[in-house]
């Protein structure tokens, strides 16, 4: 049988190994869309659509090397189903873009769209979310998606 002190030593260099050993997700890039706005607003050619979203790459610590981001297709979705098609969701930052090992880098979208009235209807018909794939040096495609959010300004 093991002493208290022989027990208590091997737990902690167990507990050491386990915490240095680090993750998959630690050499991988993770990519996720968060912080969806969306808003229906009146202006002197009638009502638009004007929102944004965040991109945000993460590149863990253990990555070998950088990973350039090329190309992101989003497109405004209700219930997984494209809504809006002619929507302009455009970035404030121009691609392809580079991310660093242990590094983050976040494109914000904006989204615009003049809306006639059909479109006016659609948008304020549910909520909406934000959907798409991008493209890496690293892996062919990832899936992206928000959460759907109720478009502010509407009845």
């Amino acid at each position: 049988m093991l002493g208290r002190r022989t027990q208590l030593a091997l737990s902690i260099a167990l507990g050491l190994t386990a915490a240095s050993c680090g993750t998959k997700t630690d050499a991988t890039l993770a990519v996720y869309a968060q912080n969806l706005t969306l808003a229906k607003v009146s202006g002197p050619f009638g009502a638009k659509l004007e929102g944004s979203v965040d991109i945000v790459c993460d590149l863990g610590h253990w990555a070998t090397g950088p990973v350039e981001v090329q190309t992101i297709g989003l497109r405004l979705v209700r219930d997984g189903q494209p809504v809006l098609v002619d929507a302009k969701l455009v970035p404030a930052s121009p691609l392809p873009l580079t991310v660093q090992p242990s590094s983050k880098a976040t494109i914000t979208y904006s989204i615009t769209q003049q809306l006639a009235a059909a479109d006016e209807t659609a948008a304020c018909a549910g909520p909406l979310g934000v959907s798409g794939s991008v493209t890496t040096s690293a892996e062919a495609a990832v899936a992206v998606g928000t959460s759907a959010v109720a478009v502010t300004g509407c009845p």
